[in-house]
C-alpha cells in the first residue's frame, strides 16, 4: 500500500511517502495471553518509521479513545526500545527511549497488562517493520477489547489509530455502563450471510442508543467488498452506505455494488426495542459478480454521549 500527500507546484508534482499500518494478526481471540504480529510501512523505506503503536481498548470508550485504563505498548524503531502507557494513560513505562527489546530486555508492567520486552521480536523489511509482541493480561481487563495499530513517522507525519479487530482476556458476567453488544445470529454461509441479527443495548435503556452500525465486509478498513448498514436511533431508519461512503443509497431497491438488504418477499429490515435492548434484523443478498471470498461481519453500536462500542467482529 501507498498512500501519498500530493502538492501541485506550477507544472511541477512532489509526491511525499507517507506511513501506514499494514496488518495485525491475531485478528480475533480469547485468552489471558496473546502474541501480536504488527506491520507498519512506510513506501520512503523503513528508515522513515519512527514509533510504532499497538492498543489493546476496553470497550465501551470514545471515539478518540481515552487510554486511561488500557494496554498501549509503543516500539521506537531508532532506541529499538518499547514503553507501555502508565494506569493514568497520561505517561509512560520504560523512560524516556523504552526498555531494549530482544536479550537484555525487561518486563514492563501496568495494572491491565505486562510485556516482557525480552521475547519481542522486531524485523525490517525494504519498507516495513514486522513486531511479534507476547502479551499478558490482568483480570482488570474484562469484556470485549477493539485491538489498534498506529505509526509515526521521523517526518512527524501519523496514521490515525485504525482497529484491526478483537481480543476477549476475562469473560463479563453482565455489560459495562454505556452501550454494549449481546448476542449477533448470523447464519452459516461460504461467502456471505443471508441475514443478520443483532441485539444490542444501553445499559440505561435502548433509547440512549443513537446509532448502530452492521458491517460485512473483507475488513473494518479497506478491503473491496463493503456492505455497510447503519440504523438511526432518533428517526428508526436503516440505511445502506453508497459505495463511495459518502452517503446513503436512494429509492429502491436499496442496493450497491455488493449488497442488496431487505428485498426478500418473506422478510423485511426490522427493528423494535423493549427496556435495554434493541434488535434488529436485516435480510440481505450480495452480488455475486463482485464477491469472490469470505466477508465477514462486525458490529458497532453508538450512545447519545458519544460513548460506542467499537467494532466487535460476529464471524
Amino acid at each position: 500500500m501507498k498512500n501519498y500527500l500530493v502538492s501541485l507546484i506550477g507544472c511541477s508534482m512532489i509526491a511525499f511517502a507517507q506511513p501506514a499500518v499494514i496488518s495485525l494478526s491475531p485478528l480475533n481471540g480469547s485468552s489471558t495471553t496473546a502474541t501480536f504480529t504488527s506491520v507498519y510501512r512506510h513506501a520512503g523505506g523503513v528508515n522513515k518509521n519512527y514509533l510504532e503503536y499497538l492498543l489493546v481498548l476496553p470497550t465501551p470508550n470514545i471515539v478518540w479513545f481515552t487510554a486511561t485504563g488500557s494496554c498501549l505498548i509503543e516500539y521506537n524503531r531508532i532506541s529499538n526500545g518499547m514503553r507501555l502507557i502508565d494506569n493514568a494513560g497520561t505517561g509512560w513505562i520504560g523512560g524516556q527511549s523504552g526498555i531494549p527489546v530482544g536479550p537484555g530486555g525487561a518486563t514492563l508492567n501496568n495494572n491491565y497488562c505486562s510485556v516482557n520486552t525480552a521475547a519481542v521480536q522486531v524485523a525490517f523489511g525494504a519498507t516495513d517493520i514486522t513486531t511479534t509482541i507476547p502479551v499478558t493480561f490482568k483480570t482488570s481487563l474484562t469484556g470485549v477489547m477493539g485491538t489498534f495499530l498506529q505509526t509515526l513517522d521521523v517526518d512527524g507525519n501519523w496514521t490515525g489509530m485504525t482497529q484491526f479487530g478483537n481480543w476477549t482476556a476475562h469473560a463479563l458476567s453482565q455489560p459495562k455502563p454505556g452501550p454494549y453488544i449481546g448476542a449477533v445470529t448470523v447464519p452459516a454461509y461460504t461467502l456471505w450471510p443471508s441475514s443478520v441479527d443483532v441485539v444490542t443495548g444501553h445499559n440505561a435503556g435502548y433509547t440512549n442508543l443513537s446509532m448502530v452500525n452492521i458491517l460485512v465486509a473483507d475488513s473494518i478498513v479497506g478491503g473491496t467488498n463493503r456492505c455497510h448498514i447503519i440504523y438511526f436511533g432518533a428517526t428508526k431508519d436503516i440505511k445502506l452506505v453508497n459505495d463511495a461512503g459518502t452517503g446513503f443509497v436512494q429509492g429502491s431497491p436499496v442496493t450497491n455494488s455488493t449488497c442488496i438488504i431487505g428485498n426478500t418477499p418473506t422478510e423485511a429490515l426490522s427493528a423494535s426495542g423493549s427496556g435495554n435492548e434493541l434488535r434488529i434484523h436485516v435480510p440481505m443478498d450480495f452480488n455475486p459478480n463482485n464477491v469472490h471470498q469470505k466477508l465477514h461481519v462486525w458490529i458497532n453500536t453508538f450512545d447519545n454521549y458519544g460513548n460506542l462500542t467499537h467494532w466487535q467482529g460476529a464471524q
